[in-house]
């Protein structure tokens, strides 16, 4: 049985290895067409505004604007890598790829050689399938594959015999996964609360007040000189990429998210049942219960994250921030493999054996190679765009070969799907972001007061609005008619603060159908005009009933 998961290891290692490498190879020697999905759209917003701090032009997106919409730690290694090694577009693309998954393959080898033998297969096994199933943690090129050593190093700690270098170590762990993602700070909660409660109950309430302060004491220093250097700065003490996502959101009605957190937490559930399902035919658990406080502290955590984004956001929840899920999961597959190991010598458990193989087998091999093999058919076509993998990067790319002079200085501005668009486009041509994801407080402020268009004509002053849509209609009574377009769009339950631009017929200078259900428009933005009263009236009631997504995007309902 050891023998067999140690094979199933090593060929999963490899093939996560040979992605990556293909990957990479294929980010250095093709053109921009044919490699520009090997990282997910966001990442450009972290590439493009490093490449700008890197090369001098400051902390911005568009070159017009200074915008702290990003985490910090992952921006200062993407910067420090262009920084150090001049790389063009193309080659600091594929060196952000080789470091992504240098950091995954590498906590993987570490957690192998670094525990006893059983364990150190569960762990690495568990590590694994996680990246196989939760690839937008891990693969997307954001910032969370650097909590992929996270997970080794918190057991390494559990198993300290002195408790405070248990406490004060955990907290400077805890720390670093806050510099990674700000809403961290949910599992900071978590484990405070889980490790809090333990020794609680074993030796009262000042002990786990002073492991409650040991753990969060760092993250709340870090977190203070980051709010302290981001109002000097910015004039915020938070990413404006999240104050985004709240502008014209209720408070707490969020409730699309909990659909969303459910579907991501399939899996983790599933495992759960039969991690259950083991220890109830075992009773391992009578002898060892290891890895279960970090397999509640993460569970809770995806709750407290769940809870706050539910508060106090309006927009959905992306691949990467999934991580808990992500974490979680590995832990309570590393348990199952654990226990089956340990095991092996009883004809009994011979069912255990099995279902640790197969759920391995699974998560470790059939799950990666598939991935491996939709991702190939996307990265390899050599058509512009194909309908039935929505690869819309590949449209943006052959846009700017194809519409764009090659002199003439332009302005975008597009609001979802304009990360690529910002990094790839030449000298001549800058992007802002409608959205505000990457913009400046000033903007979010404009649209806070209901200014944000004027803002943009005023400051911007762009010569294109790009948008891609499942529905631009072309509204009002014949020979009247106006295409109108509501930015932004990604607001689940958003009902406020939002611009509405309105065109006549004739502004309309390109329009592709990139899908049956999405179609790419450009329109000129010195043809704008004030929207018919119609026009207002009917769009006023979309925006005060909340579905502005329904309507921009209606194949998604």
């Amino acid at each position: 049985m050891e023998t067999a998961l140690r094979r199933i290891l090593l060929g999963g290692l490899l093939l996560f290895a040979t992605l990556g490498i293909v990957s990479v190879l294929c980010a250095a020697l093709l053109e921009p067409l044919y490699m520009v999905d090997v990282v997910f759209d966001d990442a450009y917003y972290y590439l493009q505004v490093a490449y700008n701090i890197a090369h001098g032009a400051g902390s911005t997106f568009d070159g017009i604007t200074k915008t702290n919409g990003y985490q910090p730690l992952w921006m200062a290694i993407v910067v420090a890598i262009e920084f150090v090694f001049r790389f063009d577009k193309t080659f600091f693309v594929t060196a952000v790829v080789l470091v992504s998954y240098a950091v995954a393959g590498a906590s993987v080898l570490y957690t192998r050689f670094r525990f006893e033998r059983m364990l150190a297969i569960a762990l690495s096994l568990g590590l694994l399938s996680s990246y196989a199933l939760y690839s937008g943690v891990w693969r997307w090129g954001m910032e969370t594959v650097l909590l992929a050593p996270v997970l080794p190093w918190f057991v390494l700690i559990s198993m300290k015999e002195d408790q405070r270098t248990r406490d004060w170590l955990t907290g400077l762990l805890l720390v670093y996964m806050v510099s990674i993602r700000l809403d961290a700070l949910s599992v900071v909660v978590a484990c405070a609360t889980v490790d809090g409660w333990s020794l609680y109950r074993r030796q009262g309430l000042a002990p786990a007040v002073r492991r409650a302060i040991m753990y969060g004491a760092p993250s709340i220093l870090f977190l203070s000189a980051y709010a302290a250097f981001n109002i000097a700065m910015f004039s915020t003490p938070v990413p404006v990429s999240g104050l985004a996502k709240a502008l014209g959101a209720p408070l707490f009605s969020n409730w699309g998210l909990a659909v969303q957190y459910l579907g991501e937490s399939k899996a983790l559930l599933a495992l759960a049942l039969v991690l259950f399902l083991v220890e109830r035919k075992t009773k391992f658990y009578r002898q060892d219960t290891s890895l279960y406080p970090l397999i509640a502290s993460f569970s809770l955590a995806i709750l407290i994250q769940l809870a706050y984004y539910f508060s106090f956001s309006g927009w959905g929840a992306w691949g990467w921030y999934f991580y808990s899920n992500a974490l979680a999961f590995a832990l309570v597959l590393a348990r199952i493999v654990y226990i089956s190991l340990n095991q092996t010598s009883a004809a009994q458990f011979r069912w255990v054996r099995t279902t640790a193989l197969l759920a391995s087998l699974v998560f470790a091999i059939f799950i990666p190679a598939y991935s491996y093999a939709r991702d190939t058919t996307k990265f390899a076509s050599d058509a512009p765009f194909h309908p039935e993998n929505h690869v819309f990067n590949k449209r943006t790319i052959r846009d700017l070969q194809t519409w764009l002079d090659g002199s003439r200085p332009i302005t975008v501005a597009m609001g979802d799907r304009s990360g690529a668009l910002g990094y790839w486009s030449p000298e001549n041509v800058r992007v802002f972001q409608t959205e505000g994801l990457v913009a400046s407080v000033e903007y979010l402020e404009a649209r806070q007061e209901q200014l944000g268009e004027e803002w943009i004509m005023n400051h911007i002053a762009p010569d294109v609005l790009m948008v891609d849509r499942g529905h631009v209609p072309l509204m009002g009574s014949p020979g009247h008619e106006q295409y109108v377009v509501i930015e932004p769009i990604q607001g689940l339950v958003t009902s406020d603060k939002l611009m509405v631009s309105c065109f006549p017929p004739d502004a309309l200078e390109m329009l592709i159908a990139d899908s049956p259900d999405v179609v790419r428009m450009l329109f000129d933005m010195h043809a704008k005009e004030d929207c018919s009263a119609e026009n207002q009236s009917e769009i006023n009631r979309v925006i005060e009933e909340g579905t502005v997504r329904q309507f921009s995007l209606p194949e998604e309902y």
